[in-house]
């Protein structure tokens, strides 16, 4: 459930974002033709001239924040400054594109002030628009949606660390499920998560609950003796 909750909100991203580049060129150009806010001259091309270019800036743009990990999920990172990083520089990249191919085609006529507005929108909107996500989806799992149920193997220093970490961050989305551990008895409280089984537990509590990540903070060697 959580795979295809994750497809279709990607879906979704790849969709925002189309609507975001386009309405960035359209914005710039009517800023730079249509206004008389910066003092500009008209152009001598018309509005279907400027807009040509969407042809290579969406699918070049959305293959630039796939590379870049935008469309990966952001639970670990707790604000929005990385994902911020990684649009402005995937921006630029595109901007570079879409200039050399300008050259390219000869379309040295090609308005500069608008391609910088573009840049200026598409970025800032972007950013605007992972924010807003961001805080939905905070939203969403403080209600208990979206969630990720986790079960640790190793009750240990390292597991309770691993636990502490997670209780404290709620904005990740992410439920431990409970503990496996052999030096601890069943039902026994670790940061206020269950030991529900030892390690050979494994199989039968995978089978039987539902668990979409497994950490284990045991010592590989007790791992493989189990699966000997």
């Amino acid at each position: 459930m959580i795979r295809e909750n994750q497809r279709l909100f990607n879906l979704l991203l790849i969709i925002i974002d189309i609507l975001i580049i386009s309405f960035s060129l359209v914005l710039a150009w009517y800023i730079r033709f249509e206004t008389d806010l910066l003092g500009f001259s008209k152009g001598i091309w018309g509005f279907n001239h400027y807009m040509m270019p969407l042809i290579f800036i969406i699918p070049s743009y959305i293959f630039l924040y796939y590379a870049f990990g935008l469309y990966t999920p952001q639970r670990t990172q707790k604000n929005i400054l990385s994902e911020a990083f990684r649009i402005i520089n995937a921006n630029i990249i595109g901007l570079l594109f879409i200039t050399t191919l300008l050259f390219a085609f000869e379309l040295t006529d090609y308005s500069r002030y608008l391609l910088a507005m573009f840049a200026l929108f598409s970025t800032s909107f972007s950013i605007l628009e992972r924010f807003g996500v961001r805080q939905s989806l905070k939203f969403i799992r403080s209600r208990g949606h979206n969630i990720k149920y986790i079960l640790i193997i190793g009750a240990g220093e390292l597991g309770r660390k691993v636990s502490h970490t997670i209780s404290q961050n709620e904005y990740m989305g992410y439920r431990i499920v409970g503990f496996l551990d052999d030096n601890l008895e069943k039902n026994e409280k670790v940061n206020g998560s269950e030991v529900i089984g030892s390690v050979k537990d494994l199989k039968n509590v995978i089978s039987t609950k539902l668990i979409d990540r497994v950490i284990i903070t045991v010592s590989p060697g007790i791992m493989n003796f189990w699966n000997q």
